[in-house]
Formats: C-alpha cells, sequence, structure tokens
C-alpha cells in the first residue's frame, strides 16, 4: 500500500490536501491508478477555489498518480 504525508501552511491548501490524502492514501498502486478523480467534481470542489489553486490540485493529481505508477513498476520489477 501507498501511504501519502503532506502538509502546507495555507489552510485552503491544507484542506485540499486532506482531502486527497484521505481518498488515495493506504491504497495499492493499482487502486490509485484505477480511481478516477470524480469526487473532485461530486463536492464541486473547483467551484470554490481560485483557478491557481485548481492548478495545483490539478498538480497534485497528476503527483500521486506518477507516485504510483512508480511504485507499481518497482513492485513488478521485484516480482520478476
Amino acid at each position: 500500500k501507498v501511504v501519502f504525508l503532506s502538509d502546507s501552511d495555507a489552510s485552503i491548501v491544507k484542506g485540499i490536501v486532506a482531502i486527497l490524502l484521505r481518498v488515495y492514501s493506504d491504497s495499492t498502486p493499482t487502486e490509485i491508478l484505477g480511481l478516477k478523480p470524480t469526487f473532485i467534481d461530486d463536492i464541486d470542489l473547483r467551484q470554490h477555489i481560485s483557478m491557481s489553486r485548481s492548478n495545483g490540485l490539478n498538480a497534485l493529481l497528476k503527483q500521486v498518480s506518477l507516485y504510483a505508477l512508480a511504485f507499481k513498476t518497482k513492485l513488478d520489477m521485484e516480482k520478476r
């Protein structure tokens, strides 16, 4: 399982990160890669944050996927 840890000085970013950690942390790489971030639209998060924060959210989602892909690749290589 992958465990993500993060923090921020800005309260709004801390809240956004907490949501992402709640959804993605303690999941397998395959689960993370298969999980589409529809929950963001379900709670209308983008409607309540600035464009800059929305871009940061996209970057965080991309980074989570990249970490999961790297970890999955490492695990697949170890199985060989």
